[in-house]
């Protein structure tokens, strides 16, 4: 898996979730994003985008972000996530 194109993949997803509150996010806890990117050299990358709660139900929600290559990476996937407070609206900082 070439880590570029895959962080690549996973910025465009970022991006495109930018700006959601802490409400729309907690959507994907029950129900992940799964999001194929072809990459300029011809490569596909699957990103699924997943969220739990990070300590207390109703309360942090940890938004994470898991990219491969669906080759052997699909067992080892490079991953980003983020923390949104309840009222928190997701401001694109993944770690």
């Amino acid at each position: 898996m070439n880590r570029d194109e895959a962080i690549e993949a996973l910025q465009k997803e970022v991006v495109r979730l930018r700006g959601r509150t802490h409400a729309e996010l907690v959507a994907f806890i029950d129900t992940p994003l799964h999001v194929e990117h072809k990459s300029n050299s011809g490569r596909i990358y699957q990103v699924e985008v997943g969220a739990l709660w990070d300590d207390q139900p109703g309360q942090v929600l940890r938004l994470s972000f898991a990219v491969d290559d669906r080759g052997l990476r699909a067992y080892f996937p490079l991953v980003k996530a983020a923390l949104i407070s309840p009222g928190g609206v997701f401001d694109g900082d993944v770690e």
